[in-house]
């Protein structure tokens, strides 16, 4: 006959199990402390991390304030220098002889190139700052190309190079005609230097919804192990093997900031010895589109820092909205007191951007533009034109709204 487990074989189980529970409760206390402890390590290495990316990115700042600094400082007394040098080479305070004129010569060449590095240098400071405006404006690409190859010609006709434009008869956009001249002007004028023998060419060109310029030689080329490098600042590639004056390495870096604060991009494709392509890709679009564009980065580079961004809005309503807004730069500029600033106007509408500026201090601006703006409807349009104002205040933590 079979019997069943007796009270000794129960107490015994629960005993097994209880002892198991004990086991696993140990076992999960342990894994609670420590993932407790890890927790705070992150926490500690976050806070660690955040308290040290917020030294790096004061250090950086202080050191493109002394940058810009010592470059303003320095751009009064060099232009008195070369001019002091300019006089005396031109015999205006008495006669040069062969050799002193040599010597001055060497003396202006190596002002003027001191000069170009002082403004790079400020340029370079400037956009890392956030505080170089663009003045947006109808801009011809395809012109711009063929004025900055215009330019070009002479130095590349000294070197035997053939230099050609492929460009549409017009490529408009909103852009900066100055910054963008000073990008191709870079590009061309690097492919010039840096090719002894072939050619060098541009071509623009519309690619969906951005124009596409190129800038293609065939130069003694950069390695592929400096590509990623092309852009950084005071980089330099292959300037042993070339012949001419040695650059400071900031030029390109110039080309990336100017390129992405128009919304666009830059890249470059390279063998050593077989040539380089640089391309820069500028979003096509109207007044609208440039200004809302550049309000997004304006927002995100200002959240970044912790500050506030703002942005005025005029419309233009009446027969003579078009002309108001085509002519009213002029009337406007001046309420603007800061170099960062941004003024757009096209299609009847007029966009101020303010960086770092709160509301209090762009309602300030929009006074003296309501003030600016009604005056110039009045006698330039004879009351035709009414104006509307619509502030947007963006902050680090809610972004834009519109009160």
């Amino acid at each position: 006959m079979t019997q069943g487990p007796g009270p000794g074989t129960g107490n015994a189980e629960s005993l097994r199990l209880a002892e198991e529970n004990a086991l696993l409760k140990r076992e999960l206390e342990d894994v609670r402390w420590a993932a407790e402890k890890t927790n705070q390590g992150v926490k500690h290495l976050y806070r660690e991390l955040e308290r040290q990316n917020g030294e790096l990115k004061k250090l950086d700042s202080l050191k493109s304030e002394f940058i810009s600094t010592v470059s303003h400082e320095l751009r009064t007394p060099l232009a008195v220098i070369r001019e002091a040098v300019a006089q005396i080479a031109d015999g205006v305070h008495g006669p040069v002889g062969a050799g002193q004129a040599q010597t001055l010569g060497l003396a202006l060449k190596g002002a003027d190139r001191l000069t170009r590095l002082v403004t790079d240098l400020l340029d370079l400071s400037k956009i890392e700052s956030g505080k170089f405006r663009l003045k947006l404006e109808p801009s011809d690409l395809a012109l711009c190309a063929r004025d900055a190859a215009q330019n070009l010609l002479p130095a590349a006709r000294r070197k035997k190079l053939e230099l050609t434009v492929d460009a549409p008869g017009a490529l408009v956009t909103y852009a900066d005609r100055d910054k963008v001249d000073q990008i191709l002007t870079n590009l061309i004028s690097n492919a010039v230097k840096f090719t002894e023998a072939g050619s060098v060419k541009v071509t623009v060109a519309a690619a969906d919804d951005h124009a596409r310029i190129t800038v293609e030689d065939t130069g003694i080329g950069i390695a592929e192990a400096d590509l990623s490098r092309v852009f950084s600042k005071f980089e330099q590639f292959s300037r042993q093997r070339s012949t001419g004056e040695k650059g400071a390495g900031l030029g390109l870096a110039i080309c990336k900031g100017l390129a992405e604060m128009h919304g666009g991009a830059i890249s470059v494709e390279s063998r050593l010895g077989a040539g380089s392509r640089f391309t820069v890709r500028i979003p096509l679009r109207d007044a609208r589109a440039a200004a809302e564009d550049l309000w997004q980065r304006l927002k995100e580079r200002s959240a970044a820092r912790g500050a506030f961004a703002s942005m005025l809005e005029v419309r233009f309503e009446g027969p003579e909205a078009g002309k108001a807004s085509a002519g009213i730069e002029p009337a406007v500029r001046d309420c603007l007191r800061r170099q960062e600033d941004v003024l757009i106007a096209g299609d009847g509408r007029c966009w101020i951007l303010l960086p770092d500026t709160d509301r209090a201090a762009a309602s300030a601006v929009k006074d003296r533009v309501r003030e600016r703006v009604d005056a110039f409807l009045k006698k330039g349009t004879d009351g035709r034109c009414q104006a509307e104002y619509a502030l947007t205040v963006g902050d680090p933590e809610t972004g834009g709204r519109r009160p």
